[in-house]
């Protein structure tokens, strides 16, 4: 399957990369399907844009000038600069087409995700994996080399409807994500007397990241639902790709100059009972076995500082926040260190 075929009859996965999470989302980064003999005029910006032809062949015509696109030229061809300062670009359809309006960002992002899809072609599994996982945001928080290694590196793996993927307690070598079918997530609380079903996976969906970054246990029960596909990876590749280049910890002195800064709001990612017995004025609890639950209720503008008892489970929640394009840090060391560094300082004083 040629890139550029893949992109153009996959419109979830062109969504994803050029959907509602722009900083400034405008009418430049758009998708066009033009059937043959139609045409479009496009009126320029202030900024250069640019059109990127998908799939057909186009006719572009602006001040005077003619340049024919189509889908048998090298990616470098498919490539044409708008007119700009308001001049119009007439667009015409040679054979039946699909083209991307874009800004340079964007420009960069299509040719870049093109090439990956290109790279994946012999892997037709993988590369449907690729679409989902973009349509999801569940990796699009890394860099696109990172992506590809990492669906790359996995392996498919057909599994059954009952089939358990991750049990609770057992040590973790593994993470995942579902290519097909769905899948439960139960766990049993400090105080739960059996398990709960807390949430339910769908396809594109990653898990098994929690203990991986913790270095603990598992912290809950995978079960499908029904017949599926999974993509498994390694533990040394998941921290290599995943976790190192995404997590970001703080040292507690910055958190404590950041935390009473207007656009910043401290975390506590421990449960109810350990909050209740000390946490950091000023914070919002949202424990995180409750996280994925509750992430539409965080604000995309704010700066989240997330702590736990030691710093491992924040460094899960701020990965989790930011494969969902939330703004995250993790405090190093979490609560024991806090304390100390309060305990040395009413020394200090005294």
């Amino acid at each position: 399957m040629e890139s550029s075929q893949f992109l153009s009859g996959n419109n979830k996965l062109v969504s994803a990369l050029f959907g509602q999470d722009n900083a400034q989302p405008l009418q430049q980064n758009r998708l066009f399907c033009l059937q043959q003999g139609e045409s479009i005029n496009l009126r320029g910006n202030p900024e250069q844009s640019f059109l990127y032809l998908l799939k057909g062949e186009i006719q572009v015509e602006h001040g005077g000038l003619q340049k024919t696109l189509d889908d048998n030229s090298q990616p470098d061809q498919r490539i044409v600069a708008l007119a700009t300062n308001g001049d119009y670009t007439c667009i015409t359809a040679q054979r039946d087409a699909v083209f991307n309006h874009v800004d340079s960002r964007r420009l960069d992002d299509l040719v870049t995700w093109s090439g990956i899809a290109n790279m994946l072609q012999d892997e037709p599994e993988k590369l449907a994996v690729l679409s989902k996982v973009m349509t999801t945001r569940s990796l699009t928080n890394l860099p696109v080399e990172s992506v590809y290694s990492l669906i790359s590196r996995m392996r498919l793996r057909a599994v059954s409807a009952g089939e358990v993927i991750i049990e609770q307690g057992a040590q973790a070598e593994h993470f995942y994500i579902l290519h097909k079918g769905s899948a439960e997530v139960w766990s049993m609380g400090l105080y739960d007397d059996s398990p709960q079903k807390v949430n339910v996976l769908r396809e594109g969906d990653s898990f098994g990241e929690d203990a991986l970054v913790t270095g603990g246990t598992r912290n809950a029960t995978i079960k499908m639902r029904s017949d599926g596909v999974i993509l498994e990876g390694d533990k040394k590749d998941f921290l290599e790709l995943v976790a190192k280049p995404v997590i970001e910890e703080v040292d507690i002195d910055l958190v404590q100059v950041l935390k009473n800064k207007p656009g910043y709001q401290l975390l506590d990612v421990r449960y109810e009972e350990e909050h209740e017995d000390c946490h950091i004025e000023g914070c919002c609890l949202l424990p995180l076995h409750e996280l994925r639950n509750r992430l539409d209720e965080l604000d995309p503008d704010t700066r989240y500082i997330t702590y736990c008892r030691s710093g491992k489970r924040s460094a899960v929640a701020a990965l989790i926040m930011k494969q969902r394009k939330l703004n995250a840090v993790s405090m190093k060391g979490g609560m024991n260190r806090w304390l100390e560094t309060e305990t040395q300082a009413g020394a200090a004083d005294g």
